[in-house]
């Protein structure tokens, strides 16, 4: 038997003379291919249900039988275990909940890494990461027994658990919507004498003005800035320290050579090792 290979889902029309003619939708291209068919087909209720996905007009389909199916390569046996969707997080969680709400026992990590594979399809690799979700969120309860640390949750429980996330979620929003009243109430009040008058906008511009003007006085007055009195008078105060401070050291130098002059040693030989001259002493301030 001939029949027309297309990836996907198409529309088969089988006519009397036994021909199998598949009509992808909205396309006429298609491959003629030599084999054993290899379809998984379904009657279509109607020719005009099958109409609706191919591109022939109804004229051309007289006396046909149709069908939509999947088309696969010849020869190739259609995959029977396709790979299922995992769960996501959020489904784990209520599967784990399940094994503590129908059971209504405790179990250990171990114990339920070899559970929830197998009755809920939980892998085990998530197995703890789902637990320590739970019990953050106080669903699940952990208590260490012994050496062990064991796992736990009650139907009525998870209840009061919901109950108690529902009133502190009512606090904290109560505790926003005051704040946002508080907020407004304090934006009508700051708005009270800012209407947009003419006289308003006459200060705002004088305001403007005087500040450009603050800004130009405070670049002239740092270009004459070492003429400021300010600036002189700490310069003159700095050079009184300096001056007070030489004049120390010197008096200590020289003590010092007096010391070094009575126990044997020439002066000259210490001024020398120093360099020290004999004009040392004549500060020019």
């Amino acid at each position: 038997m001939n029949f027309i290979q297309w990836s996907g889902q198409c529309i088969a029309v089988r006519k009397q003379a036994g021909a199998v003619l598949a009509l992808p939708p909205l396309s006429f291209q298609a491959h003629v291919m030599h084999g054993p068919p290899r379809l998984i087909a379904r009657r279509m209720p109607s020719k005009d249900e099958a109409l609706k996905s191919s591109s022939l007009a109804s004229s051309t389909l007289s006396s046909c039988d149709f069908y939509r199916f999947n088309l696969f390569t010849a020869g190739q046996q259609p995959k029977k275990n396709m790979s299922k969707r995992g769960l996501s997080m959020e489904e784990k969680k209520t599967k784990m909940l399940e094994i503590f709400h129908e059971s209504a026992e405790f179990y250990s990590l171990k114990e339920l890494e070899k559970i929830a594979p197998k009755s809920k399809g939980i892998v085990v690799q998530s197995v703890k990461e789902v637990l320590d979700d739970l019990v953050s969120d106080g669903f699940v309860v952990m208590d260490k027994i012994g050496t062990g640390n064991y796992f736990w949750a009650l139907p009525s429980a998870a209840g009061a658990t919901k109950n108690t996330a529902l009133v502190k979620a009512t606090k904290e929003l109560e505790k926003i919507d005051a704040g946002i009243s508080e907020t407004q109430a304090g934006l009508v009040e700051a708005e009270k004498g800012r209407e947009d008058t003419e006289e308003r906008r006459t200060l705002l511009a004088a305001l403007q003005q005087e500040e450009q003007t603050s800004i130009k006085l405070k670049a002239e007055l740092a270009a004459f800035g070492a003429a400021d009195p300010v600036r002189y008078q700490k310069k003159r105060e700095a050079v009184k320290v300096c001056k007070d401070a030489a004049v120390t050291w010197t008096d200590n130098t020289l003590m010092l050579l007096q010391y070094a002059v009575s126990l044997g040693v020439e002066a000259a030989a210490i001024r020398g090792m120093l360099g020290i001259t004999e004009e040392w002493e004549d500060l020019k301030l």
